[in-house]
């Protein structure tokens, strides 16, 4: 057996590290440390041949010279079992300790495992005194596109050997209708949770897309989960399209939540934290400009050109996204344009291959705050990848956000089914405050490209260009 490695850890709020094999050896297997005298916790890994013993002891009260047992025959095996014969491919084992106080940082003294099968552990000693030790169990377990992310929280200890065998009552179900409009891609669910103390994640094995990727949480008391998915570029080494800025939540037993992400129409979105913000003679704008049809913005691999004037005169010129900040605005009032464009490879996704989109708006350096700009958003019906069906008359609703939604002077629309290379006006009708386009596809076109500007009764204007918003099949 190797050394351990031991942290004794101080309800004081400080903790030590000691791998035992640097420090002072009495005799094979005896290690002398000194620290000073207080309550302790005792945290020991031992690894043999059989596999990795954990070994707490919770309370260590030290007053004078103490010999403490640390024995890994003792401990007990771990074992958490997935529903529907799903496989283990990552396990988390979390301590944490803390002071008890208001405030106080806590420390965690995590271990992973790509499974449970050779984990044992053993509490050895007195129990800890409430509220200052704790222990997370969990990990991932995978069937295809289905994930069990199953996480136990033990309240004031740390356990001898811990067996489960997970039922499907015990768990929330987050649906995720997974989209894609490239052929041959795979997709991946990076599901965290966060607790009081911590927050870990795992990332599973790639699977096919388009697919509803079924992802199952446990629902501890104190505990949220966050569900972010990435579309895996041609190569399978990283994400091309990625979704990671999804709320930290807690679920409900035996409930669904569903949602679509990653099918068009891709266009940028404003409100709530998106938009741009003033103060004194800085901008600081923060635009997604690839959201999906729900309203998920998506970091994807694209070619990026973002310009800012003010009164024509250049401010930013680069080949960033729309979010970025911008200095030394003029001292008066200046009419501003933000202007974007964007391409994305057909590697990476065949909707929404071009893109350009312009914000025009009136600001003064007394302006402090929010900048009025808004967006035109559609959403028609979408298969998984992102097409609809030729030769049929579509409704289409849309959507505005920002100032326009609720002061709109006026909108205009167009559509094209060759690309950009020509454009139709596509009247919008409003029924009981709803916004529709209404299309019909020819039989013979293969995309639908959308054009429209709109206006504020303040005189601010957006007007964005999608190219192939969505296929035609």
């Amino acid at each position: 057996m190797s050394a351990p490695l031991t942290e004794i850890l101080g309800y004081s709020g400080t903790y030590w590290t000691t791998n035992l094999a640097d420090s002072e050896q009495i005799s094979k297997g005896v290690y002398r440390v000194r620290v000073p005298r207080g309550d302790y916790v005792v945290d020991t890994v031992m690894d043999d041949a059989g596999g990795t013993s954990a070994l707490v002891r919770p309370r260590l009260s030290l007053t004078g010279d103490t010999t403490v047992v640390l024995d890994a025959r003792k401990a007990k095996p771990v074992g958490i079992t997935a529903p529907q014969g799903a496989k283990m491919s990552d396990g988390q084992l979390n301590l944490a300790v803390g002071t008890g106080d208001t405030g106080s940082e806590p420390h965690n003294s995590t271990l992973f495992w790509g499974t449970f099968k050779n984990l044992r552990t053993a509490t050895l000693g007195p129990t800890a005194p409430p509220g200052r030790l704790s222990t997370q169990l969990g990990g991932l377990w995978q069937k295809g596109s289905t994930t069990y992310h199953l996480l136990h929280n033990l309240p004031d200890r740390f356990p001898t050997g811990y067996r489960h065998t997970t039922r499907m009552n015990e768990l929330a179900l987050l649906k995720r209708n997974f989209g894609s409009s490239v052929a041959h891609r795979k997709g991946i669910v990076n599901v965290l949770w966060s607790g009081p103390t911590l927050s870990l994640g795992t990332v599973s094995d790639p699977f096919p897309l388009p697919t509803t990727a079924n992802i199952y949480v446990t629902t501890p008391k104190g505990f949220k989960w966050t569900a972010n998915l990435g579309q895996r570029n041609a190569s399978g080494d990283d994400e091309d399209v990625f979704y990671g800025t999804e709320s930290a939540r807690s679920y409900q037993a035996g409930r669904t939540y569903a949602a679509t992400y990653n099918v068009g129409v891709f266009s940028p979105i404003t409100g709530g934290p998106y938009g741009a913000q003033r103060d004194g003679d800085t901008l600081d704008l923060c635009v997604p400009d690839l959201a999906d049809g729900s309203g998920h913005p998506a970091f994807s691999t694209a070619k990026r050109h973002t310009t800012v004037t003010a009164d024509g005169s250049t401010l930013l010129d680069n080949d960033g996204d729309l979010c970025q900040t911008v200095e030394k605005l003029p001292s008066v009032p200046a009419r501003y344009t933000i202007r974007t464009n964007l391409t994305r490879p057909p590697g990476v996704a065949t909707t929404t291959s071009r893109l350009t989109a312009a914000w025009t708006f009136t600001s003064s350096p007394s302006d402090s705050g929010s900048l009025p700009l808004s967006t035109v958003r559609f959403h028609p019906k979408l298969t998984p990848t992102g097409t609809a069906p030729a030769g049929r008359r579509t409704a289409i609703p849309l959507s505005l956000q920002g100032p326009a939604a609720t002061d709109l002077k006026s909108l205009t629309v167009k559509v094209s089914y060759d690309a950009g290379k020509t454009w139709s006006p596509a009247p919008v009708t409003t029924t009981h405050g709803k916004r529709t386009l209404t299309l019909t596809h020819p039989e013979n076109a293969r995309s639908v490209s959308l054009k429209s500007t709109l206006t504020d009764t303040t005189g601010n204007t957006y007007a964005v260009t999608i190219l192939k918003a969505y296929l035609l099949t």
